[in-house]
């Protein structure tokens, strides 16, 4: 069985069918997580997460143009990695215990929130 298991994996890696994303396509891959961690963390304190809700529509449209045939399971996989980091940030910037943490934690997600709008802003 193991020999047919490697031979599964090779055949797929050929294909090409995990491909590695390029840097943009990876970049956009992960800011599209990280808008979903914002809309959601906006629903758990209260608020509408609409514009992050349109922020992250516009990334899958950008991203879903630029990626290329076999990258699915990559890009699926930055983009729920940075959704996880981020919302990690955002609950430490707002639950959190100490002080100096959570202003870490704030501006880190503020500074990556501001740089993932900047690529559909200008």
């Amino acid at each position: 069985m193991g020999g047919l298991r490697t031979f599964l994996i090779l055949a797929l890696m050929a294909t090409g069918l995990n491909a590695a994303p390029a840097a943009l396509t990876q970049r956009i891959a992960q800011c599209t997580g990280r808008m979903s961690a914002e809309m959601e963390f906006q629903w758990l304190v209260g608020g509408t997460g609409e514009e992050e809700q349109i922020f992250r529509s516009h990334l899958e449209d950008v991203l879903a143009a630029i990626a290329e045939p076999g990258e699915g399971l990559s890009i699926l996989n930055l983009r729920i990695e940075a959704k996880h980091a981020h919302a990690t940030l955002l609950t430490r910037s707002t639950f959190n215990q100490d002080p100096a943490d959570a202003a870490r934690a704030a501006r880190m997600a503020a500074f990556f929130s501001e740089d993932c709008r900047a690529l559909l802003m200008g």
